[in-house]
């Protein structure tokens, strides 16, 4: 999806009562007790899926997440790129790959070249993006970081980066955004270093998913310290090969990169 494909659908937020009963008949609430059960991908490395209330919308969203602790997995840029095809579904890139798990990655142009630094297993594949971004990354001790474009450092020990953006969480707040409706992804750092991917399978508002991503887990949220928004829309998917078919989502356009989670090492 392009950066610039973002659609503000305002009507969303002028029929709730609606909205939330065609979520429950089309299945967006992934069980009658509004979870499912967290699914164990390795050591250190779960899926689940969890109902957060939108702040705006009042509904209840279903994110499909994975959590990675410190140290118990690797993250890898999955590229789909050959001969033969310029992008493929994230669900055929973890498998061909071996991947425990994939989420989609940042913004493309139109032939399929990805914007943006990529650095995959210490080796740069393509060039730092001077725009109002933000650079995911991870060190050789596992220690994951995100800053913007303005304060990234390229290191000799640093194993895997990414850029996408904006980013939505600094420090443990929300950042603000203007009113814009789609399904979303983003990658998440909380303070013990654990990592989260997330997407859902409906929409929301950037403004919302940062709420949500930066709130205490008591306060219904995810706890993130930082967090930076992926390609969403119609590029939004995640996929976990082997766990129940309710954990993922599979219904999206094919795109030219992933990130994939790998046993550490």
């Amino acid at each position: 999806m392009r950066p610039e494909h973002f659609h503000t659908d305002h009507y969303m937020l002028n029929w709730r009562p609606i909205a939330a009963t065609l979520i429950m008949l089309l299945g967006g609430i992934p069980s009658a007790h509004g979870e499912e059960p967290i699914h164990r991908i390795a050591p250190g490395i779960t899926a689940s899926v969890k109902l957060f209330r939108g702040t705006e919308t009042g509904l209840k969203i279903p994110f499909h997440m994975i959590e990675i602790h410190r140290s118990a997995g690797a993250l890898r840029i999955l590229d789909a790129r050959r001969a033969d095809r310029d992008r493929a579904s994230v669900e055929a890139l973890a498998t061909e790959s071996g991947a425990l798990a994939a989420i989609n990655g940042s913004f493309f142009l139109d032939d399929g070249t990805p914007l943006g630094l990529r650095i995959s297993q210490g080796q740069r594949l393509s060039p730092l993006r001077k725009v109002d971004w933000g650079v995911f990354s991870i060190d050789q001790s596992g220690h994951p970081d995100l800053v913007h474009v303005r304060d990234w450092k390229d290191r000799p020990e640093i194993r895997f980066a990414f850029q996408s953006g904006p980013r939505l969480v600094v420090a443990g707040k929300a950042l603000t955004f203007k009113p814009n409706i789609a399904r979303r992804s983003a990658i998440c750092v909380r303070k013990d270093d654990t990592i989260l991917l997330v997407a859902t399978a409906r929409p929301l508002t950037l403004l919302e998913l940062a709420t949500l991503l930066q709130r205490s887990k008591s306060n219904g949220g995810m706890a993130c310290e930082h967090a930076l928004n992926l390609d969403g829309g119609s590029s939004t998917q995640i996929t976990i090969p082997g766990a129940p078919r309710a954990l993922g989502i599979r219904d999206a356009d094919s795109v030219p990169i992933a990130i994939g989670v790998f046993p550490p090492g």
